[in-house]
Formats: structure tokens, C-alpha cells, sequence
């Protein structure tokens, strides 16, 4: 686990904000277009622990995670409600294998609702490094106020 701290908080939409994380002691920032972070802290009594896609390219330098809260949801209530910046948590290295596959340089993605977070990292990443990219994506919502 990685001793980290929330450096900034941002209010998405009225249910969802986009936690940015950075580790403690400096190292450096690695990760992959699609991957995710799970983090883990102390809610109340609890230890809780969930996992979240990275919504950032990994030229962002830093880790930034986007939670809709759930009803009823112990950690996604409490990103979006009491988390503050400056909060300590842990998280475990960046995982997953959502990435685009190496060269491609035609996608066609499909996400709905906050499924678009790892979608958002793979694009902004094949954009930077391939001028060349061509991208569509097909995206579903209940409704505009709750795009992410």
C-alpha cells in the first residue's frame, strides 16, 4: 500500500466528484490509459476499500479518480460528501488492462454513464501521442446534469 493524500477535490456534477491523488513520498507517477486505482481508508469504524479507473492520461502526472455516489455507498458517500483535501488514504499501484491495444490508431469505444472514466484516459492518451488517431465514441447518459 502507498501512503497517499488527496491533493484536490472537484465537483463533477451534483453526484460525482474527481478525487486527485498523490503518494507521499514523492516517487514518481506511473501508469497506463485505462488502469485503475483501488484506494483504501478509514470511513466511521470501518477500513473500506474500492476500486476506481484513473480518468486522466498518465501525462497529467498525477492519479485522478472520478466516484458517483452510490445510495447507501460507504466509500462513494463519503468522496462526495466528507472527503476534504489534504485526507490520508491508501492506495495499492495502479492496475487493470483497459488500455488501447499498442499502434492502434482507430478506436470505437462505448461507455455509458461514470463506465466513461477509463474511456476519458485512453482517449486524451492515444490523442497526445498519435497525431494521427482517429476515435469515436458512443456515449449514454440519463441526462446531461449527470454526464461526468
Amino acid at each position: 500500500m502507498i501512503d497517499s493524500e488527496i491533493t484536490k477535490i472537484e465537483r463533477i456534477t451534483h453526484e460525482s466528484v474527481a478525487l486527485t491523488i498523490a503518494p507521499l513520498d514523492k516517487r514518481e507517477i506511473r501508469f497506463n490509459p485505462g488502469q485503475f486505482l483501488t484506494i483504501e481508508t478509514a470511513v466511521g469504524e470501518d477500513v473500506v476499500r474500492r476500486s476506481y479507473s484513473l480518468c486522466v492520461p498518465p501525462s497529467a502526472g498525477c492519479w485522478q479518480v472520478g466516484i458517483k455516489e452510490v445510495p447507501e455507498g460507504i466509500f462513494s458517500t463519503w468522496a462526495n460528501k466528507q472527503a476534504k483535501v489534504g485526507d490520508r488514504i491508501k492506495v495499492l499501484e495502479p492496475d487493470g488492462r483497459f488500455t488501447l491495444p499498442e499502434g492502434a490508431t482507430n478506436a470505437l469505444m462505448i461507455a455509458a454513464g461514470s463506465g466513461i472514466t477509463p474511456m476519458l484516459s485512453n482517449i486524451e492518451s492515444a490523442l497526445e501521442t498519435k497525431s494521427d488517431t482517429s476515435i469515436t465514441l458512443l456515449y449514454s447518459n440519463k441526462n446531461t446534469g449527470s454526464v461526468m
